[in-house]
């Protein structure tokens, strides 16, 4: 809906020969950038939920700036004030992103994370579909009304919000108590060993210097403690953000999946039904995914994704201008993007110690924020110079790359099933992550 609108801003801003090469340029851009401001925000959020009492306040606050920006939306009229309230709406989900994540990590067993996570992603991808649809009913009833169409998603959003707020306890984070312990543990061995050294200024220096001198040692000793966590995370949790690194090196945002479709000829309601679509392919197999993540493992579920991908890359490819290729596509798209929001998050949460999952999800975030800019921007620039067909080939290529690269840099712990590591572990074998 948001890059139906920014095509309508741009056709009220420019003539039409203009309008359909801004729009493709605009689009790869503006997508890039907000998604990257997105992940850098779940940064924050991330490291910020490891250390609150429950993570409840951060996903309502998301919540809450996510109903605001639709409500914004519907007001838009220049390119400017769309990306303005789009970002606020990034931003929003960027500081709930993270913390609901890692939420879902510490409530799911461990036999059956995987499953959990896509379990969450069929329910949100299930609204997704059914908004999609309930938008294009909406446009072609109200002759592409946007107000009142945005208006309409603030309201949902709103009560949604209070929906959780009203009925979704406060789980007590299980992992802040040993997080504060070791922190505070931290703090006193900062304090004992610069008590002298306090002792010696507090005698030489004025009172707001020394204010100045604390604040400062204190934001040294938490960028400090920031970096021990990122290095805490070992070798196995990098390897596998590496994997995943490439993978999304490869992925085509699906902004450009609904401006193929207006090129390719549908109406900017029927490009609603391709974000439909996609969000009813991932509704169906991400549950599915994930249960087979827990007992086959990462392996088995990327290189599913990854072929998935290709497959949709390569109808795009050879099909031309045909539009049911574009649906064709959401199909296999479908099954990439469960992989990605579902057995992908489950492996940061498996590989990472248990009193950090939320830093974890900060830096996997923080890494898919380049790797989107970098993959938007190239795959943007390979359009408008050369073709469509030119970018669905290049994703290709990096993907087939990537399954080459998968067994050389995948660890050894994510090739095998949660449920056959727990049988492991119970016999001696695997040891599960120290906190």
């Amino acid at each position: 809906m948001y890059m139906a609108m920014l095509y309508r801003c741009l056709q009220l801003s420019h003539p039409p020969c203009v309008e359909a090469l801004l729009y493709r340029s605009v689009c790869c851009l503006t997508a890039g950038m907000l998604e990257a401001f997105s992940y850098v925000v779940r940064m924050f959020s991330g490291v910020i939920s490891d250390h609150m009492a429950s993570r409840k306040a951060a996903i309502t606050a998301g919540f809450m700036m996510g109903a605001a920006a639709k409500f914004g939306m519907s007001f838009c009229t220049t390119t400017i004030s769309l990306f303005m309230t789009k970002a606020i709406d990034r931003l929003g989900n960027g500081v709930q992103a993270a913390p609901r994540d890692a939420l879902i990590g510490d409530l799911s067993p461990s036999s059956s994370r995987s499953a959990c996570f896509g379990f969450a992603q069929s329910m949100r991808k299930w609204g997704s579909f059914m908004g999609a649809g309930l938008a294009f009913a909406l446009m072609k009833a109200s002759g592409n009304n946007y107000r009142a169409i945005f208006l309409l998603a603030a309201g949902v959003s709103a009560l949604s919000t209070c929906a959780f707020v009203l009925f979704v306890p406060s789980h007590k984070n299980p992992n802040q108590q040993v997080a504060g312990s070791k922190a505070a543990a931290s703090a006193a061995a900062a304090a004992a060993q610069h008590q002298p050294e306090k002792q010696q200024q507090t005698q030489q220096q004025p009172f707001v210097q020394q204010q100045e001198a604390a604040g400062v040692r204190q934001l040294l000793d938490n960028v400090s403690a920031l970096l021990k966590d990122v290095r805490s995370m070992g070798v196995d949790f990098y390897r596998t953000l590496s994997v995943i690194a490439l993978y999304g090196l490869g992925h085509i945002n699906e902004s450009l999946l609904e401006a193929r479709a207006i090129e390719v000829g549908f109406g900017k309601a029927e490009s609603t039904l391709v974000v439909a679509l996609l969000c009813f392919s991932v509704f169906l197999c991400a549950y599915p995914l994930g249960r087979l993540d827990d007992k086959y493992g990462h392996a088995t579920t990327f290189a599913l994704g990854m072929a998935a991908l290709v497959a949709g890359d390569l109808v795009l490819l050879f099909s031309g201008a045909w539009p049911a290729a574009v649906f064709a596509a959401c199909g296999f798209w479908g099954v990439h993007w469960a992989v990605v929001q579902g057995p992908m998050l489950s492996a940061v949460v498996g590989m990472a110690p248990p009193h950090l999952k939320g830093t974890a999800f900060g830096i996997f975030y923080t890494m898919m924020a380049v790797v989107a800019m970098v993959a938007n921007t190239m795959f943007g620039s390979v359009w408008h110079m050369h073709s469509a067909t030119a970018a669905f080939g290049l994703s290709a290529l990096i993907i087939v790359v990537t399954m080459v690269l998968t067994p050389l840099l995948l660890p050894a712990s994510a090739k095998v099933g949660r449920r056959a590591a727990a049988g492991g572990a119970a016999a001696g074998g695997l040891k599960p992550a120290a906190a």
